[in-house]
Parts: C-alpha cells; structure tokens; sequence
C-alpha cells in the first residue's frame, strides 16, 4: 500500500454535489465536518477487526475518557434537532460514519451496525449506487453491480471534506491502525491544511 494516506480525490469526485446524486448523504454531508464512507459486510472476516476499531475508537461509551462520539459524532438523533441553517452549523459535528453495507440481508445490516453509525437504507438505490460510483465492492457483488475492476475491496473507509467533497483520505483504514484514538484530529488536521492550500492556489 502507498506510504501517502492522503488523497485530495480529484480523480474520484466530479462536479456534481455528492448530496445531489445521494438523497441519504445529504443529512451526513450537511451537519459534519467530515463524512466517513464505511464499505464493509459482517460476513468478511477483514471487515471484523476494522469494524472493532471503529467500535473501540467512536462507539464505546464506558471509555475511562469521554468517548468520541459524545460530542463529535452525527448520529440519526440529531436529525431532530434540524431547524434553521444557522442552528445547524451551531450543531455542527466533527465526523459522522455512514455504513454502505454488502450484508445479504437488513437483518444483518442492523445487526452488524454501531449504535451511531448512519446507515444507507438496505432497499434505498443509493446503496448500490455509491458502490458503482466509488467502484468499491465486495468481489461477489461485481457481477451484480457491473463493475469490471474495482478501485477498491471491502472494507474501505473514505473521508471526505463536506464542504469541498473532496477526498481528504481513501485509506481510513489504514489511518484507524495508525493514529488510533488521534485519528479524528489527524482528518481534521489534513482538511485544514488542504483548504489553506486551496485558498492559496485556487
């Protein structure tokens, strides 16, 4: 794997907004600062440990530290809270996972997911859909999908920057093992830098 973790995704991305080809990212993309796209299938073993990582780092909630996702993660719940613009960019959170599963079933989905991961709706067309368009998949779902060569296997992490939509990493999972407990800090950190050199260059 490259040594680079980073990726500014221009090769990825086009210039149509990710909120408008995706109806179910644009609550994610609208209240976060960064959006993670979460790959992945309860039946694959090297999903396992990536999903444990996740769990350990945004999901625990008996952490001996206040965990993570207290205060910096978007879940569903916070839809409620959706008002005015400007209240919503005061409710704006770091980070918020969204699970685009290749689960058999939305038993297994529901199964599978952390209580505050964003899940793309099992029958919603956007599940599929954001496989093609990343062309990330698992092997046994390429036929299905029409998916000559993937860029990428499961399980994959993106993150993107939710105002730029760039991709500011397509090796989240390689960030995880990492930085760890850092690893939110550090997105955060490659997005301040890559907006400064937008300001500058651009």
């Amino acid at each position: 794997s490259s040594s680079s973790s980073s990726s500014s995704g221009n090769t990825l991305n086009d210039s149509n907004s990710l909120a408008t080809k995706f109806k179910s990212l644009e609550y994610p993309l609208s209240n976060s600062k960064l959006v993670g796209l979460y790959f992945a299938s309860s039946w694959c073993p090297m999903s396992t440990s990536v999903t444990k990582s996740l769990e350990e780092i945004f999901s625990q909630t008996t952490s001996v530290n206040e965990p993570i996702s207290s205060n910096r993660l978007l879940t569903k719940e916070d839809n409620i809270n959706n008002g005015q613009e400007q209240q919503q960019q005061q409710q704006q959170k770091d980070f918020a996972l969204v699970y685009i599963s290749s689960d058999t079933s939305v038993d297994e989905m529901k199964d599978y997911m952390k209580w505050n991961w964003i899940g793309i709706p099992f029958d919603s067309p956007d599940r599929n859909e954001l496989k093609r368009y990343f062309k990330t998949c698992a092997q046994n779902e390429m036929e299905e999908l029409g998916i000559d060569a993937r860029r990428f296997e499961i399980p994959s992490l993106f993150i993107l920057d939710t105002v730029t939509q760039d991709i500011i990493s397509t090796n989240g999972v390689g960030d995880l093992q990492y930085y760890g407990e850092e690893v939110l800090d550090h997105w955060l950190e490659i997005q301040s830098l890559m907006r400064a050199l937008e300001d500058k260059y651009v």
